[in-house]
């Protein structure tokens, strides 16, 4: 099933961003939205799609990978257009966040582009009620895409099946997402939320509720929870603003409907979104940016005054540790700071060890669904290893929290790695034995590997030649931080010879440390080399 023409229904946001990540593979795309008109005349039906398609054109950075692509987009409206989806392989929802627009819209689509693919890019709402009403058929060819923002950027892709989609289905999904548009795909199931948000969302609200138990300020906080415990830099605040108040406040309203579970913003969160304080796409939120710089919002007046980073000593000294280091390491974090950390740990490792069974098919998608979707070096899981599970299970005990059947059985870790590589738990339900191979990310080639199977051709004590297969080597970066010395000069000079006097082909200069592709070069033996 080859998907060579693509079909998005929706200029907003996400439905302006998939198209621009489509076309910038080369494919040709249909983009339709709502009837509308900024002509005075209202002779232009197509506006609102053709100014969202200006929107991805502009946006800093653009959406586009090259500008001129936006050529092989072609605008118009659901009113007038939608008979131009019938040439398309598969067709891309992504209007309002209801559940009768999206009923309607899949109503008009299956007559239209009877043997199109038709997913829908909802944050949350079950593909079993999306398909009420649908044949069979479509119910084959269904099933949901969730992106996260934005598409051109971020890696996760979550694919959610319905009760009837076909495997042929999801396998033209993910050969397009993976091969062409360079996506990381997690089979997700259908619950609220899915993974990646439901996941990330319960920790920050569980994050904004400990500031204020805590006492802290919102600086302090996104120093807290971004890379000093393996998750991204935009930490808490900034992912908020970069998400927009007002979507959080929408889909957090949406997850604890669904679930009954805790999701709530504090009031004043609720009063920023009533001044149209929304994030970035208003330019004031949680933090506000001005002519002397990027201020921040205090929450107890919300009055912004100037950013205060922070920065202590032994935060410094963390930071410069791999990432499973700074996790164990934090655990020892002394006064205030100590305690919020330690508090938003233990209940994040809880919340995520207690539901991770019922939104995901294995722990690798939880952890995959985390880095990808939201930046974190470390998934929940692989952070729950470094943190120690003893540790954590004391810490359960302690404050009177259920124990998770799934770390009651996890034993030392949830992995393991032995000769053979990398083994994980099994999710209840899982057949087989009770460790399983962690599964191969589609598409990453994993150089330790390559190590072992003894492909390594040439190396020092700062690079090493390895053989990727298909006649294609690979210069690793291998020295401390990956800094470039003269041995890496030498070892680049080796392997370009290899290829041009070799049966090689290519060349990929790449590494797989976590954190630093290079910190630099020592000068003085780079000046040596080069001359």
């Amino acid at each position: 099933m080859a998907i060579t023409r693509i079909g998005i229904v929706g200029a907003g946001t996400m439905g302006r961003g998939i198209a621009a990540l489509c076309a910038s593979a080369g494919l040709p795309v249909v983009l339709l939205d709502i009837p509308g008109s900024d002509d005075p005349t209202g002779a232009d039906r197509s506006a609102p799609a053709r100014n969202g398609l200006q929107h991805a054109l502009k946006a800093t950075p653009s959406a586009f990978l090259d500008p001129d692509r936006a050529a092989l987009v072609t605008v118009g409206n659901t009113t007038d257009h939608l008979s131009l989806l019938a040439g398309c392989d598969w067709i891309c929802e992504a209007i309002i966040e209801q559940v009768a627009p999206k009923q309607a819209l899949f109503a008009q689509l299956e007559p239209i582009a009877p043997n199109a693919i038709v997913t829908s890019n909802t944050s949350g709402i079950p593909m079993s009620v999306l398909l009420a009403g649908r044949s069979a058929s479509f119910r084959e060819r269904f099933c949901g895409t969730h992106y996260s923002n934005p598409p051109r950027f971020m890696h996760l892709l979550e694919l959610i099946p319905g009760p009837e989609t076909s495997s042929a289905t999801i396998t033209a999904m993910e050969h397009l997402h993976q091969r062409q548009l360079g996506k990381g795909i997690v089979v997700a199931k259908d619950v609220p939320g899915f993974i990646a948000n439901r996941i990330g969302l319960a920790g920050w609200v569980t994050t904004v509720r400990l500031m204020t138990e805590c006492d802290l300020t919102i600086d302090e906080v996104d120093g807290l929870t971004g890379p000093l415990i393996a998750r991204s830099p935009s930490a808490t605040f900034r992912t908020g603003d970069l998400i927009g108040l007002d979507t959080l406040a929408h889909v957090t309203a949406e997850l604890a409907s669904a679930t009954g579970e805790r999701f709530a913003l504090p009031p004043w969160i609720r009063q920023l979104i009533q001044q149209s304080r929304l994030g970035n796409k208003t330019g004031a939120g949680f933090y506000q940016r001005s002519d002397a710089g990027i201020r921040t919002l205090d929450w107890k007046t919300l009055e912004y005054r100037p950013r205060q980073k922070l920065s202590t000593p032994t935060i410094e000294e963390l930071l410069l540790l791999p990432p499973a280091d700074r996790i164990r390491r934090v655990r020892a974090l002394r006064g205030r700071y100590g305690d919020f950390v330690r508090r938003l740990l233990i209940e994040s490792s809880h919340y995520c060890a207690a539901t991770a069974p019922t939104l995901a098919y294995d722990i690798a998608a939880v952890d995959r669904a985390m880095e990808w979707g939201y930046g974190w070096s470390l998934g929940p899981f692989a952070a729950m290893d470094a943190l120690g599970l003893s540790w954590l299970r004391t810490r359960f005990a302690a404050t009177g929290m259920p124990m998770p059947p799934l770390l009651a059985t996890a034993g030392r870790a949830f992995y393991r790695t032995t000769a053979r590589g990398v083994t994980m738990l099994p999710l209840p339900g899982a057949a087989g034995a009770r460790r399983i191979p962690l599964p191969a990310a589609p598409g990453v080639i994993v150089l330790s590997s390559l190590h072992r199977a003894g492909k390594v051709l040439d190396q020092d004590a700062d690079a090493r030649c390895v053989d990727l297969g298909d006649g294609v080597l690979c210069l690793e970066f291998c020295g401390s931080m990956n800094r470039l010395g003269r041995g890496a000069i030498e070892l680049l000079a080796r392997t370009t010879d290899r290829i041009i006097t070799g049966d090689y082909t290519g060349l990929v200069i790449g590494n797989d440390h976590p954190d630093t592709f290079s910190a630099g070069s020592n000068l003085a033996e780079i000046a040596t080399a080069a001359d």
